[in-house]
């Protein structure tokens, strides 16, 4: 059941992504939090109880006070005193090794936790405790609907927490990084690259394309998805728009190469199969350097056909008659008001500085990009007043993204934290008939991009990854090999997963929709991924 409310929270998430019939912060939150309170009362109507009780109230000085008067009573027993209720505490808390000024109410006590607070108390009052699971099993049974309410609400903020914890930072990153590279765009910083690259290019779209590829190839080269979407998706969406090329062919790019590149040794993937098997991510690499090689061929060749489509839209539409050179002299007029040219040297100064710092790990990137911030806004404007309105000017569109990201914290801290996640790995290796697990960890590997709309990373990875290696070494297929197929068959639609929270960053760097790029770039990685998965297999990978 566990797994069909999982299918059904992804379903619905993907639907409303796709058809944009809800906000994504709302999706994001509603769906998961209605999937997993309808998922808790279904098993409750049949009596499958899926939140542990927490019985930490019963610690609570008027429940245990309570409790030795009644006990004492029944059991005909001297009366407790005042230092009868402290030592009773006292021993209770040293037998759960609880800190004497802990908060009761943060505590997290099962049922065992409990008999063994009260039989310590007890047993240092009365020595012996005759009775004692009776008159407990009356203290348990007054657990009530409240209680589990209460219980249940904890849980789901415990899956909040930890779905928060995971993306809080990258949310705090791009609301300071949209707000400093916006700033940056104001006063003319990408001016002059955006018009090198268009004279450059002369309006050529398969250029751009293929420039796009190895820049983000480039980018990549630290692992690191959120600081390639910053590095990359600044300077190229303006070039985007002005030559008229779909933004959503942007990021099909930049998907599939970031995604490419990941398969170096400190990429994520890679270690975590590394993790998997116990061996060192370096031996299991250099078998796949010819494989990004073929990768990168492919990835451009993918990018020329893709250019020629959006060359023929372009002639075919009422907008084909841009002219570069006006537009390049408007851009600049647009931005004059802005842009102070004694200053760009200094301002690209700090925009690469803040790169460097991010990249090399010298400081947080949140905190990076609020440094940088105040620095552009110090040396770029002279009043409070100016520096407040250019702040406005940008900040709802980073305060709206960064809603999303929480949003979507909460998303996979629910289908992680509940467990949802490994169901779903589980389930789906244990779907194929017999006469395909041999070839399990090929069967997986051709679904690897679907997957990911599915499963997170580490649920890709640490769940399925494991199931399938298991099951197709009793064939004699080796871990390495599985590993390769599973990885090469998901890894360049890592970046097109809802779970992707460095993809949220890029969207809301160029203002995209999530839905809409899902829908423009699913099938085109997923083909590319088994065009790179067969020559794989022919290269004797798997």
């Amino acid at each position: 059941m566990l797994t069909l409310f999982a299918f059904l929270i992804i379903a619905f998430l993907i639907y409303f992504l796709l058809m944009d019939k809800m906000s994504p912060m709302v999706a994001l939150t509603m769906v998961p939090v209605s999937g997993i309170i309808l998922y808790w009362l279904t098993a409750a109507v049949i009596g499958n109880v899926q939140v542990e009780r927490n019985y930490a109230y019963l610690l609570d000085s008027n429940k245990y006070k309570e409790f030795l008067v009644l006990y004492s009573k029944d059991e005909k027993l001297k009366p407790p005193t005042d230092e009868d209720f402290s030592n009773f505490y006292k021993a209770g808390l040293e037998r759960l090794k609880i800190k004497a000024n802990a908060k009761i109410k943060n505590l997290n006590i099962n049922e065992e936790k409990l008999v063994k607070f009260y039989s310590s108390g007890l047993d240092k009052i009365y020595i012996q405790s005759p009775n004692l699971q009776l008159h407990l099993d009356k203290l348990i049974n007054s657990y009530n609907i409240l209680n589990s309410i209460k219980d249940h609400s904890q849980t789901l903020n415990k899956y909040f927490s930890n779905g928060i914890g995971k993306v809080y930072k990258i949310a705090i990153m791009f609301i300071f990084a949209i707000l400093f590279f916006g700033v940056l765009n104001d006063i003319g910083l990408f001016n002059p690259i955006i018009n090198f690259i268009i004279k450059t290019t002369n309006g050529n779209v398969m250029t751009v394309a293929i420039g796009t590829v190895i820049v983000t190839l480039i980018a990549h080269l630290d692992g690191s998805g959120a600081t390639t979407f910053l590095i990359v998706i600044p300077p190229l969406i303006p070039i985007y728009r002005a030559l008229k090329i779909n933004p959503y062919l942007l990021f099909l790019l930049v998907s599939s190469s970031a995604g490419l590149a990941n398969m170096l040794p400190w990429g994520g993937p890679l270690g975590r199969i590394a993790s998997v098997l116990g061996v060192d991510t370096v031996s299991l690499y250099y078998p796949l350097i010819k494989v990004q090689f073929v990768g990168v061929i492919c990835i451009i060749l993918m990018a020329v056909i893709l250019a020629f489509r959006e060359n023929k839209r372009i002639a075919n539409s009422n907008i084909a008659a841009y002219n570069l050179s006006l537009y390049t002299k408007d851009f600049i007029e647009i931005k004059q008001e802005y842009t102070k040219p004694k200053f760009l040297k200094i301002n690209l100064f700090i925009a690469l500085s803040v790169l460097f710092v991010i990249i090399f790990e010298i400081l947080p990137p949140e905190f990076a990009f609020m440094i940088a911030l105040c620095l552009v806004l110090l040396i770029n404007f002279k009043t409070p007043k100016e520096r407040m309105e250019r702040i406005k000017a940008h900040s709802s569109g980073a305060i709206l993204m960064g809603t999303i990201l929480l949003a979507a914290g909460v998303y996979i801290g629910i289908l992680d934290s509940s467990g949802m996640i490994k169901s779903i790995a589980q389930f789906l290796a244990e779907l194929f008939p017999s006469w395909l697990l041999p070839h399990l960890h090929i069967v997986a590997g051709f679904f690897g991009v679907p997957f990911e709309l599915l499963l997170d990373t580490n649920g890709y990875y640490y769940s399925l990854f494991p199931v399938v290696a298991q099951i197709v070494e009793q064939y004699g297929v080796s871990g390495a090999e599985a590993g390769y197929a599973i990885m090469i068959g998901s890894i360049v639609g890592t970046f097109v997963s809802p779970f992707s929270a460095a993809l949220w960053l890029g969207l809301g760097l160029a203002g995209l929709n999530m839905g809409k790029h899902i829908k423009y770039s699913i099938f085109w990685l997923w083909g590319l991924s088994l065009v790179i998965m067969l020559i794989s297999h022919f290269m004797g990978l798997f």
